[in-house]
């Protein structure tokens, strides 16, 4: 079940390259560019995951008899913090407009910030480094295609701010399950 969890949180979290990736075909110099614009958005959403999941297994023993409270907690707040980029997203206001192939960089890390935090907390679960981590690049990429074909338009403001809705929601089932479960 918690390997099931796990799963779930990979594209949740990968629902944070949409908004860097909309539009993004009218933008780019051809399929090569989208290619590799794509190909960094995946790259550093999997680096911030194994980055969160080194830091976490150097810290987070410190709250083993926690568990349960910080695991439901972290994710809780994860999910608040979603809820609280719908908003955002919905007016506009977290979207990019990336001009050159590694200006994207910066707003990649500034995505993956919840990406991090839930590797600090993958500490507590019983998950194997190599499939979360393709997971992580293969549902980051094919998510970064799907919004790249969309037009920069309100419609595709509404579509994220959806699957960011259903991903806080996602959260809060999964704090809920690690609390009591």
């Amino acid at each position: 079940m918690e390997q099931t969890a796990i799963f779930l949180l990979m594209p949740a979290l990968a629902v944070q390259t949409a908004p860097l990736a909309l539009g993004m075909m009218k933008q780019s110099n051809g399929l090569p560019h989208l290619s590799l614009r794509l190909l960094i958005i995946a790259l550093v959403q999997t680096l911030m995951l194994y980055f969160g999941i080194l830091t976490g297994n150097r810290f987070m023993y410190l709250l083993s008899d926690l568990r349960a409270s910080v695991l439901f907690a972290a994710f809780f707040l994860i999910a608040i913090r979603y809820f609280l980029e719908i908003f955002k997203i919905r007016k506009g206001e977290r979207t990019y407009n990336i001009k050159n192939d590694f200006e994207i960089i910066i707003p990649s890390v500034a995505i993956s910030i919840n990406t991090f935090l839930t590797g600090i907390l993958l500490f507590y679960t019983d998950y194997q480094l190599k499939t979360i981590l393709g997971e992580m690049f293969i549902f980051s990429f094919v998510f970064g295609i799907l919004f790249s074909l969309l037009p920069f338009a309100k419609r595709s403001f509404g579509i994220i701010s959806l699957l960011y809705l259903v991903s806080g929601v996602v959260f809060i089932t999964i704090s809920i399950f690690f609390a009591f479960f």
